[in-house]
């Protein structure tokens, strides 16, 4: 009957166990951290996504106006093939105005050139920092798997606990049960055996007078240290 009692705590003891388990299950703090990462490396990415696409915008805007720039030099050219030889001043401005807006054209396409390099690296980053949002995104996925593996199996363990409780108390006599539940509520565990003189519960040495009352194989022995039960006829 003892042992009956020691399956019991040995069960309830993997209940405890699994659940502690479960609270304290390093692959939680895995995906927390991962969550954390992606979080942070997710406003990297939208950050310099946003930098690109200013950047695109600048480019565009640039060689829109270089556009716009190139076709009034054009028109200043005719002007100017048109007008040479009537108007000296006016000649003299016209290629004036050409001179400034040729240097404005090469100006700016100096900055789209410098902008175009910058655009590159900036990509090179964004891809970069998609590539690790990614590798975040599936690690957190394959953590949350094996995460959800796990507290299925805990359930599955801890059911299993308590169906063997279940089982065996039934070939318990309800006073005994009773009493060892009761000392369970106060001493975590209600039983135990003695080996070589010793409460495994407590780990003290019995009295000679406990010790004889076992061999006197009374109904029931308590360790005179710790109170466990540690014999039942």
């Amino acid at each position: 009957m003892l042992d009956l009692l020691i399956k019991i705590q040995s069960n309830r003891q993997i209940i405890e166990d699994t659940k502690k388990e479960s609270k304290n299950n390093k692959i939680i703090n895995e995906i927390k951290e991962i969550k954390r990462q992606f979080e942070s490396e997710k406003k990297v990415y939208v950050e310099l996504n946003n930098k690109l696409k200013n950047l695109k915008e600048e480019i565009n805007n640039i060689e829109d106006n270089v556009k716009i720039i190139r076709e009034e030099i054009k028109k200043d050219e005719s002007k100017l093939y048109s007008n040479m030889k009537y108007d000296l001043k006016f000649i003299e401005g016209l290629q004036k105005s050409i001179e400034v807006k040729k240097q404005e054209v090469a100006d700016m396409e100096d900055r789209s050139l410098e902008l175009m390099y910058n655009e590159e690296e900036l990509s090179n980053k964004r891809d970069m920092s998609k590539t690790k949002l990614v590798k975040l995104r599936d690690d957190f996925y394959k953590y949350k798997e094996i995460y959800n593996n796990s507290i299925i199996e805990s359930r599955k363990k801890v059911e299993q606990a308590k169906q063997n409780i279940a089982d065996t108390e039934k070939l318990i006599p309800k006073d005994l049960l009773d009493e060892f539940y009761t000392i369970c509520d106060i001493k975590g565990s209600g039983a135990a055996k003695v080996s070589n003189g010793v409460c495994e519960g407590c780990r003290m040495k019995v009295s000679a007078i406990t010790l004889d009352d076992i061999k006197k194989n009374k109904k029931i022995v308590y360790c005179d240290n710790c109170g466990r039960i540690i014999h039942y006829n």
